[in-house]
C-alpha cells in the first residue's frame, strides 16, 4: 500500500477514531498549538505521538502535554519493542510481564526522542 494522507475527516469520523496500521495518517488543519494538543490527546489511543518544531520550548511543552506512551521530536519513532507496552488508552498489546521488572513494567513512562540539531529535519 503506498503511503496515504486522508485529509477533510472530522474529529469524531469513524477514520479519526479508529487505529490504523500502515502507512496511512491524517492531516487536521488548526489554528493553534493549545487545539493540536486538545486534538490529539481527544483520540482514544494513545501510543506515540510526534512534533516537528525548531522551538525548544514548543517541543517542551508537547512532551509534557501530549497523552502517549512515547514522544518524538523532530524524527521518526525508532522501533522499540517495549513501546508497545507502555501505551495510555486502547493503544498497544496490553501484554505487561511480571517478575522483577514489574516497577519499571507497571510505570506509566514516556520515552522521548528530540533531534536538537536545526539541520537535521
Amino acid at each position: 500500500m503506498a503511503p496515504t494522507i486522508i485529509e477533510h475527516a472530522g474529529p469524531n469520523d469513524e477514520i479519526t477514531r479508529s487505529e490504523l496500521f500502515g502507512p496511512i495518517t491524517g492531516l487536521y488543519r488548526v489554528k493553534s498549538f493549545d487545539e493540536a494538543i486538545a486534538l490529539a490527546n481527544d483520540s482514544p489511543f494513545g501510543l506515540t505521538a510526534s512534533i516537528h518544531t525548531q522551538n525548544l520550548n514548543r517541543a517542551m511543552a508537547f512532551v509534557g502535554r501530549i497523552q502517549a506512551g512515547v514522544a518524538v521530536v523532530n524524527a521518526a519513532r525508532t522501533g522499540a519493542s517495549r513501546t508497545c507496552r507502555s501505551r495510555l488508552r486502547q493503544s498497544g498489546n496490553g501484554w505487561r510481564e511480571a517478575g522483577t521488572q514489574a516497577l519499571d513494567v507497571y510505570s506509566d513512562l514516556k520515552t522521548v526522542y528530540i533531534n536538537h540539531d536545526p539541520n537535521h529535519v
